[in-house]
């Protein structure tokens, strides 16, 4: 899995990817800039923060990301309506 940030506000930010037994952080994003997270993740619920030591104005809600198991392969097999 990988997830591209771009910090859109005012003040920097440190993403946090949480969940079973991983943790993983990126940051400082600087304003306007963007950054990257790539992890191979087990099934199971995770979440995505961007927190800051800053006081702000207005708290980012997490984000909760919910992964499934592997899905079959289907190279090959055409999928019909």
């Amino acid at each position: 899995m990988q997830i591209t940030i771009s910090n859109q506000t005012d003040s920097e930010r440190t993403v946090t990817l949480e969940g079973e037994s991983v943790t993983e952080q990126q940051g400082p994003v600087q304003p306007g800039d963007t950054a990257t997270i790539q992890k191979t993740l087990e099934p199971g619920s995770y979440e995505v923060r961007a927190g800051s030591e800053k006081a702000v104005r207005k708290e980012i809600q997490p984000a909760v990301l919910e992964i499934g198991k592997n899905r079959k392969n289907s190279n090959n097999e055409l999928l019909l309506p």
